[in-house]
Protein backbone atom coordinates (compact mmCIF):
# COMPACT_ATOMS: atom_id res chain seq x y z
CA UNK A 1 0.00 0.00 0.00
CA UNK A 2 2.97 2.31 0.39
CA UNK A 3 3.82 2.34 -3.36
CA UNK A 4 0.63 4.19 -4.44
CA UNK A 5 1.19 6.72 -1.67
CA UNK A 6 4.76 7.40 -2.86
CA UNK A 7 3.62 7.77 -6.46
CA UNK A 8 0.91 10.22 -5.38
CA UNK A 9 3.49 12.28 -3.47
CA UNK A 10 5.79 12.53 -6.53
CA UNK A 11 2.86 13.55 -8.72
CA UNK A 12 1.94 16.40 -6.37
CA UNK A 13 5.57 17.61 -6.23
CA UNK A 14 5.88 17.50 -10.02
CA UNK A 15 2.67 19.47 -10.44
CA UNK A 16 3.90 22.07 -7.96
CA UNK A 17 7.16 22.53 -9.87
CA UNK A 18 5.34 22.92 -13.19
CA UNK A 19 3.05 25.62 -11.83
CA UNK A 20 5.99 27.44 -10.23
CA UNK A 21 8.01 27.57 -13.49
CA UNK A 22 5.04 28.70 -15.56
CA UNK A 23 4.42 31.56 -13.14
CA UNK A 24 7.88 33.03 -13.88
CA UNK A 25 8.03 32.26 -17.59
CA UNK A 26 10.77 30.47 -19.44
CA UNK A 27 14.37 31.65 -19.45
CA UNK A 28 13.85 34.77 -17.33
CA UNK A 29 16.73 35.64 -15.02
CA UNK A 30 15.15 37.58 -12.23
CA UNK A 31 18.10 37.53 -9.87
CA UNK A 32 21.25 38.64 -11.68
CA UNK A 33 20.20 42.12 -12.83
CA UNK A 34 22.92 41.95 -15.48
CA UNK A 35 22.65 43.08 -19.06
CA UNK A 36 21.51 40.62 -21.66
CA UNK A 37 20.78 40.95 -25.36
CA UNK A 38 18.62 44.06 -25.60
CA UNK A 39 18.59 44.39 -21.80
CA UNK A 40 18.06 47.60 -19.93
CA UNK A 41 21.68 47.87 -18.75
CA UNK A 42 22.41 51.02 -16.76
CA UNK A 43 18.83 52.15 -17.03
CA UNK A 44 17.81 49.36 -14.64
CA UNK A 45 14.68 47.26 -14.60
CA UNK A 46 12.31 50.09 -13.83
CA UNK A 47 10.55 52.07 -16.51
CA UNK A 48 12.84 54.40 -18.42
CA UNK A 49 12.45 58.03 -19.48
CA UNK A 50 10.12 56.96 -22.27
CA UNK A 51 7.98 54.97 -19.85
CA UNK A 52 8.95 51.54 -21.18
CA UNK A 53 9.91 48.51 -19.13
CA UNK A 54 13.19 46.65 -19.63
CA UNK A 55 14.76 47.59 -22.96
CA UNK A 56 14.49 51.39 -23.13
CA UNK A 57 14.40 51.38 -26.92
CA UNK A 58 11.63 48.91 -27.75
CA UNK A 59 8.06 48.43 -26.63
CA UNK A 60 7.18 44.84 -25.79
CA UNK A 61 5.16 43.41 -28.64
CA UNK A 62 5.72 46.36 -30.98
CA UNK A 63 7.48 44.21 -33.57
CA UNK A 64 6.51 40.64 -34.39
CA UNK A 65 9.03 37.83 -33.74
CA UNK A 66 9.63 37.50 -37.48
CA UNK A 67 9.46 40.27 -40.08
CA UNK A 68 8.43 37.89 -42.87
CA UNK A 69 5.15 38.73 -44.49
CA UNK A 70 5.46 42.45 -43.76
CA UNK A 71 5.34 44.92 -46.63
CA UNK A 72 8.16 47.40 -47.23
CA UNK A 73 5.87 50.14 -45.98
CA UNK A 74 5.18 48.20 -42.77
CA UNK A 75 8.87 47.53 -42.18
CA UNK A 76 9.78 51.20 -42.65
CA UNK A 77 7.01 52.28 -40.26
CA UNK A 78 8.15 49.81 -37.59
CA UNK A 79 11.83 50.72 -37.93
CA UNK A 80 10.99 54.43 -37.75
CA UNK A 81 8.78 53.95 -34.69
CA UNK A 82 11.32 51.86 -32.83
CA UNK A 83 14.18 54.25 -33.57
CA UNK A 84 12.07 57.07 -32.16
CA UNK A 85 11.36 54.86 -29.16
CA UNK A 86 15.07 54.14 -28.55
CA UNK A 87 16.29 57.51 -27.31
CA UNK A 88 16.14 57.27 -23.50
CA UNK A 89 19.49 57.85 -21.79
CA UNK A 90 21.21 59.01 -18.64
CA UNK A 91 24.79 59.54 -19.83
CA UNK A 92 26.56 60.38 -23.08
CA UNK A 93 28.13 56.90 -23.09
CA UNK A 94 24.68 55.33 -23.57
CA UNK A 95 24.14 57.16 -26.88
CA UNK A 96 25.22 56.06 -30.37
CA UNK A 97 24.30 56.76 -33.98
CA UNK A 98 22.04 54.26 -35.74
CA UNK A 99 23.14 52.77 -39.06
CA UNK A 100 20.30 50.88 -40.68
CA UNK A 101 19.93 50.11 -44.42
CA UNK A 102 19.61 52.25 -47.54
CA UNK A 103 16.18 53.82 -47.75
CA UNK A 104 15.53 53.77 -43.99
CA UNK A 105 16.02 56.43 -41.32
CA UNK A 106 19.58 56.22 -40.07
CA UNK A 107 21.00 54.97 -43.37
CA UNK A 108 23.81 57.53 -43.09
CA UNK A 109 24.33 57.21 -39.34
CA UNK A 110 22.42 60.43 -38.70
CA UNK A 111 19.84 59.12 -36.20
CA UNK A 112 20.79 59.31 -32.53
CA UNK A 113 19.63 56.46 -30.28
CA UNK A 114 20.69 54.55 -27.18
CA UNK A 115 23.00 51.56 -27.40
CA UNK A 116 20.17 49.05 -27.01
CA UNK A 117 18.41 49.94 -30.25
CA UNK A 118 19.64 47.03 -32.39
CA UNK A 119 17.61 44.18 -30.90
CA UNK A 120 16.96 40.79 -32.49
CA UNK A 121 13.60 42.12 -33.62
CA UNK A 122 15.24 45.12 -35.30
CA UNK A 123 17.76 42.81 -36.97
CA UNK A 124 14.86 40.78 -38.36
CA UNK A 125 13.25 43.91 -39.81
CA UNK A 126 16.50 45.11 -41.43
CA UNK A 127 17.21 41.68 -42.95
CA UNK A 128 13.68 41.52 -44.35
CA UNK A 129 14.09 45.03 -45.82
CA UNK A 130 17.20 43.91 -47.70
CA UNK A 131 15.76 40.55 -48.73
CA UNK A 132 12.70 42.23 -50.26
CA UNK A 133 14.88 44.88 -51.96
CA UNK A 134 12.78 47.61 -50.42
CA UNK A 135 15.40 50.35 -50.70
CA UNK A 136 18.12 51.46 -53.11
CA UNK A 137 21.24 49.32 -53.39
CA UNK A 138 23.53 52.22 -52.42
CA UNK A 139 23.17 54.93 -49.80
CA UNK A 140 24.02 58.46 -50.95
CA UNK A 141 25.23 60.22 -47.82
CA UNK A 142 26.41 63.83 -47.48
CA UNK A 143 30.12 64.11 -46.85
CA UNK A 144 29.70 66.30 -43.80
CA UNK A 145 31.21 65.78 -40.35
CA UNK A 146 28.67 64.14 -38.05
CA UNK A 147 28.30 65.58 -34.52
CA UNK A 148 29.08 63.10 -31.77
CA UNK A 149 26.13 61.60 -29.85
CA UNK A 150 25.25 62.99 -26.44
CA UNK A 151 22.54 62.61 -23.79
CA UNK A 152 20.61 65.87 -23.68
CA UNK A 153 17.86 66.15 -21.07
CA UNK A 154 17.43 62.38 -20.97
CA UNK A 155 17.30 61.94 -24.74
CA UNK A 156 20.05 60.95 -27.18
CA UNK A 157 20.90 63.60 -29.78
CA UNK A 158 23.80 65.39 -31.49
CA UNK A 159 26.37 67.04 -29.27
CA UNK A 160 26.13 70.79 -29.65
CA UNK A 161 29.03 72.00 -31.81
CA UNK A 162 31.70 74.08 -30.16
CA UNK A 163 32.64 75.97 -33.33
CA UNK A 164 30.65 78.42 -35.41
CA UNK A 165 28.05 77.43 -37.97
CA UNK A 166 27.96 78.24 -41.70
CA UNK A 167 28.78 81.93 -42.18
CA UNK A 168 30.54 82.44 -38.84
CA UNK A 169 33.89 84.26 -38.68
CA UNK A 170 36.99 82.06 -38.48
CA UNK A 171 40.76 82.06 -38.83
CA UNK A 172 41.25 78.26 -38.98
CA UNK A 173 39.26 75.10 -39.65
CA UNK A 174 39.00 74.31 -35.92
CA UNK A 175 36.92 77.49 -35.42
CA UNK A 176 34.04 75.97 -37.40
CA UNK A 177 31.50 73.29 -36.52
CA UNK A 178 31.95 71.97 -40.06
CA UNK A 179 35.72 71.82 -39.67
CA UNK A 180 36.21 73.98 -42.79
CA UNK A 181 37.07 77.67 -42.96
CA UNK A 182 37.69 79.96 -45.92
CA UNK A 183 40.28 82.24 -44.35
CA UNK A 184 40.85 85.82 -45.41
CA UNK A 185 44.39 84.80 -46.38
CA UNK A 186 42.94 82.24 -48.82
CA UNK A 187 40.39 84.66 -50.30
CA UNK A 188 40.55 88.35 -49.39
CA UNK A 189 36.87 88.85 -50.25
CA UNK A 190 35.88 86.67 -47.29
CA UNK A 191 36.51 89.32 -44.65
CA UNK A 192 37.23 87.81 -41.24
CA UNK A 193 36.99 84.29 -42.63
CA UNK A 194 33.86 82.25 -43.36
CA UNK A 195 32.84 78.85 -41.93
CA UNK A 196 31.63 76.67 -44.78
CA UNK A 197 31.70 73.25 -46.48
CA UNK A 198 33.77 72.98 -49.66
CA UNK A 199 32.91 70.82 -52.65
CA UNK A 200 29.17 70.69 -52.01
CA UNK A 201 26.87 69.27 -54.72
CA UNK A 202 23.61 67.35 -55.13
CA UNK A 203 25.11 64.26 -53.56
CA UNK A 204 26.80 66.22 -50.79
CA UNK A 205 24.22 68.85 -49.87
CA UNK A 206 24.81 71.73 -47.50
CA UNK A 207 23.61 71.72 -43.89
CA UNK A 208 20.18 73.18 -43.15
CA UNK A 209 20.18 76.97 -43.36
CA UNK A 210 22.69 77.19 -46.20
CA UNK A 211 22.95 76.67 -49.97
CA UNK A 212 25.66 75.43 -52.32
CA UNK A 213 26.99 78.32 -54.41
CA UNK A 214 29.87 78.69 -56.88
CA UNK A 215 32.51 81.25 -55.93
CA UNK A 216 35.70 82.54 -57.51
CA UNK A 217 38.03 79.90 -58.87
CA UNK A 218 35.15 77.57 -59.74
CA UNK A 219 34.88 76.18 -56.22
CA UNK A 220 31.42 75.45 -54.80
CA UNK A 221 30.87 76.18 -51.11
CA UNK A 222 28.00 76.40 -48.62
CA UNK A 223 26.88 79.95 -47.84
CA UNK A 224 24.46 80.91 -45.07
CA UNK A 225 20.86 81.83 -45.90
CA UNK A 226 19.57 85.33 -45.19
CA UNK A 227 16.34 87.29 -45.49
CA UNK A 228 17.60 90.83 -44.94
CA UNK A 229 20.96 92.65 -44.89
CA UNK A 230 21.04 92.62 -41.09
CA UNK A 231 21.26 88.80 -41.17
CA UNK A 232 24.82 89.03 -42.51
CA UNK A 233 28.08 90.07 -40.88
CA UNK A 234 29.90 93.29 -41.72
CA UNK A 235 31.58 92.92 -45.09
CA UNK A 236 28.83 90.60 -46.38
CA UNK A 237 25.55 91.27 -48.15
CA UNK A 238 22.32 89.32 -48.57
CA UNK A 239 22.62 88.41 -52.25
CA UNK A 240 20.70 86.20 -54.69
CA UNK A 241 23.83 85.02 -56.52
CA UNK A 242 24.97 85.13 -60.15
CA UNK A 243 21.56 84.29 -61.62
CA UNK A 244 17.98 85.34 -60.79
CA UNK A 245 16.92 83.62 -57.59
CA UNK A 246 15.09 80.38 -58.49
CA UNK A 247 11.77 79.54 -56.77
CA UNK A 248 12.27 78.24 -53.24
CA UNK A 249 15.90 79.34 -53.07
CA UNK A 250 16.97 81.70 -50.28
CA UNK A 251 19.46 84.54 -50.73
CA UNK A 252 22.86 83.96 -49.12
CA UNK A 253 25.34 85.97 -47.11
CA UNK A 254 28.13 86.51 -49.64
CA UNK A 255 31.12 88.86 -49.75
CA UNK A 256 29.58 92.22 -50.73
CA UNK A 257 32.32 92.90 -53.28
CA UNK A 258 32.03 89.49 -54.95
CA UNK A 259 30.35 88.67 -58.27
CA UNK A 260 27.58 86.91 -56.29
CA UNK A 261 26.22 90.31 -55.30
CA UNK A 262 26.36 92.03 -58.70
CA UNK A 263 22.71 91.28 -59.42
CA UNK A 264 21.37 93.00 -56.30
Amino acid sequence: MRAPAILLTWAVLALGCTVHNDDFGSGADLSSGEDGPGGSGDLGSETDANGHDGNPGLDSGTVPDGATGLSCRDIRALVTANLANSTACRTDEECVVARTECGLPGECGDVYVNKWWRTEQMESLLKSWVAQECGPSRCICPGLPQPEPACINGKCGPKRPMGGGIGAACTRDADCATGQCITEAQDRSFVGGYCTVRGCNERQPCPAGSSCVGVSGGMRVCLAHCMKPEDCRKGYACCPGLVPLPPGRSPVCAPERSALCLSR
